[in-house]
């Protein structure tokens, strides 16, 4: 009522559409807060469904409403403090450090999950994830199994291509180098990216039984980044996402095209590839 006050809008209930989607509208512009504009939003259609329990079509349910609410939710996903995507001579400079030809199964474990969340474009969820009878080796690629992803609601499964370069930075001789030192058979069901066991008698590492969490996959990775006198707090597990997708867009040879670079990333809509992508000028 203030708000039609202040508009010299007229307050009637039910309201027309057009004079609740500015309302929410201005309330975005001045809170900032898709939450907020969401709970109005719900408070405003309840309110709508008791005045009028004879209407069966409540208009502010669909149409120019609902429009504002998801403009403002998709608004509120471009965060000022997104992480910034890791570079190709990021990822040179990371492999050249931990993937030696002497390097050890710790080292070897931080050199594949930046070779494969780089060129896979991989959740940490599904990077996590995969295990050993995921993987499928060609002579020119991998093929690797993702049972589920974020935007594969039906559990469909998908799968990702990564192409065999046979330099320095190859995912798919990391891959074979990692599994080989692990001892890990190909047709194993034991997860791909573990943590890892010290044994001391030996001076060496084996992998352990459990999975990676989250926050010590990041926490190696940032590790790496900080030793080589990267600024830590500019990077995330995203980085390796948006890294390799931004990588793919600027390529020297020409950009992939955006069917390609939503397939490969298991992206639905063009907004939502675009939010890992950082286009430079």
């Amino acid at each position: 009522m203030r708000w039609c006050n202040d508009v010299k809008a007229q307050f009637v209930l039910p309201q027309e559409p057009v004079v609740v989607a500015a309302y929410l509208s201005q309330l975005h512009r001045k809170t900032g807060s898709p939450s907020t504009v969401s709970m109005a939003y719900a408070a405003l259609v309840w309110l709508h469904d008791v005045v009028d329990v004879t209407c069966s079509n409540n208009h502010l349910k669909t149409g120019v409403c609902r429009n504002v609410v998801e403009a403002a939710k998709r608004n509120g996903t471009q965060r000022k403090n997104r992480k910034l995507p890791l570079s190709i001579d990021m990822v040179k400079r990371i492999v050249a450090k931990h993937g030696k030809v002497d390097a050890n199964l710790k080292d070897l474990r931080i050199s594949v999950i930046v070779l494969l969340g780089f060129a896979g474009f991989f959740r940490f969820n599904e990077l996590a994830n995969i295990k050993a009878s995921h993987i499928t080796f060609a002579d020119d690629h991998m093929s690797i199994v993702i049972p589920s992803s974020k935007t594969d609601v039906y559990r469909e499964g998908n799968k990702a291509i990564i192409a065999r370069t046979d330099n320095a930075t190859c995912p798919v001789h990391m891959v074979l180098r990692y599994m080989s030192a692990a001892r890990m058979d190909h047709n194993a069901d034991g997860l791909l990216i573990r943590q890892l066991v010290f044994q001391k008698n030996y001076n060496t590492y084996v992998l352990g039984n459990k999975g990676i969490s989250y926050s010590r996959c990041r926490e190696i990775f940032l590790e790496a980044l900080k030793a080589l006198g990267y600024d830590s707090k500019l990077f995330g597990l995203h980085s390796l996402r948006s890294g390799g997708a931004t990588a793919a867009e600027n390529s020297p040879s020409g950009p992939v095209s955006d069917r390609l670079l939503k397939l490969h990333g298991r992206w639905k809509s063009d907004y939502a590839k675009d939010l890992y992508i950082h286009c430079y000028h």
